[in-house]
């Protein structure tokens, strides 16, 4: 193989997939980039500087405007939003609202689409997502879409969050995951779902570890490593 492969992980909400891209790039040395905190970085900016969620042009244009770029730090790879490392800013509830909002609009998919494939395409990377594999990265050499219950998935997400909100109810998050699952699998433009070509794995009753164990696998797999 000419090049290391490009390992696309795809799912919704709360199915792991950003655990599993680290710690799959961890175990083959690759980079990694989860691509929601791309779309959070828009959201985040947008609350930020005032400009409306309902703004399509005045979103379009934030996306263009901004550069993102991957860097390892502290023996991580981190994601750089205009060069700054916006951290825990990035994971907040409304940060995550705004992102599912922001990722229905055409103009910042379109800038965000060719931000993520300039990143992976000299290969070597793990990318997680919600249209990884369909749209951005159609081509991957190894494709994999994480299932999980909405019940897990919700409990998952409540765990992430326990830093900032340990009273959240698991009901809010529950219902907050229904509507973004009906929210990225319904929009136009990229819906949520599964590539033919794509593993398909159920991660309720899997760990992390088990998780990024069985894309391992795969990748030797596909790539005879």
């Amino acid at each position: 193989m000419s090049r290391q492969p490009v390992i696309a992980i795809d799912g919704p909400a709360g199915s792991g997939k950003t655990t599993a891209a680290r710690l799959v790039a961890q175990r083959l040395k690759f980079r990694w980039l989860d691509t929601g905190l791309m779309y959070r970085a828009i959201g985040f900016k947008a609350l930020k500087t005032g400009v409306d969620l309902r703004d399509e042009a005045g979103l379009t244009s934030l996306a263009q405007r901004t550069q993102f770029a991957l860097e390892r730090r502290r023996g991580d790879w981190v994601l750089l939003v205009d060069g700054e490392d916006l951290g825990q800013l990035l994971s907040t509830p409304e940060a995550d609202e705004a992102s599912s909002v922001v990722a229905t609009v055409v103009g910042v998919r379109a800038a965000l689409v060719g931000a993520q494939r300039k990143m992976g395409e000299d290969g070597g990377i793990v990318v997680a997502g919600r249209d990884m594999q369909t749209v951005v990265f159609p081509d991957a050499e190894v494709k994999v879409f994480l299932e999980a219950s909405p019940q897990v998935r919700a409990a998952r997400r409540v765990q992430q969050r326990q830093g900032d909100t340990p009273q959240e109810d698991l009901r809010q998050v529950a219902a907050e995951i229904h509507e973004r699952d009906t929210r990225d699998s319904t929009r136009e433009t990229a819906p949520l779902k599964a590539a033919s070509d794509a593993l398909i794995l159920d991660t309720d009753h899997l760990n992390a570890q088990q998780v990024a164990s069985e894309i391992v696998r795969l990748v030797e797999m596909r790539t005879g490593s």
